[in-house]
């Protein structure tokens, strides 16, 4: 990565994990869905299109998937996935498009909230896998602390 900005593309894809695992209310899928759609995002960058240009309108198609079937209408994490998606999203996107240091300072701060985002998860054994929310949890403080550390 040439500076943090970079690291939102594990921002976009994990909050867009864990909106298309709750839309298919199977936990266990998580690992897959996260798998798939890196390989979506890296393919999009190695062919320059850029991975926001497509995983953005997935987002959308899918948010709207679980709204009409139901599953984003639930009380509780999964209401919150849709909104969570469009702050991560709208985040990730701000910040790409700012400075290389405030934008590193934005993208440490998302990775640092979309952390906290996963240990909520993981409290509340929902929406995603534990050992999912375990790992990114994992990834995501250290990836946020790491570019704070080098700022």
């Amino acid at each position: 990565m040439d500076d943090g900005r970079a690291a939102g593309v594990f921002v976009f894809v994990a909050a867009l994990a864990y909106l298309t695992t709750a839309v298919l209310d199977r936990p266990r899928t998580a690992w897959l869905t996260v798998l798939g759609l890196t390989v979506v995002a890296v393919v999009s960058q190695v062919l320059g299109v850029g991975y926001a240009v497509v995983l953005g309108p997935a987002a959308l198609v899918i948010a709207v998937i679980g709204l009409v079937r139901g599953q984003l209408r639930r009380p509780g994490l999964f209401a919150l996935q849709a909104p969570a998606m469009l702050v991560f999203g709208a985040v990730v996107l701000a910040a790409a498009h700012a400075g290389w240091a405030l934008g590193s300072a934005v993208m440490a701060a998302a990775l640092v909230a979309h952390g906290i985002w996963d240990i909520f998860h993981l409290r509340a054994n929902r929406i995603v896998s534990r050992s999912m929310a375990e790992w990114c949890a994992m990834l995501d403080l250290l990836l946020g602390v790491g570019i704070l550390v080098l700022l």
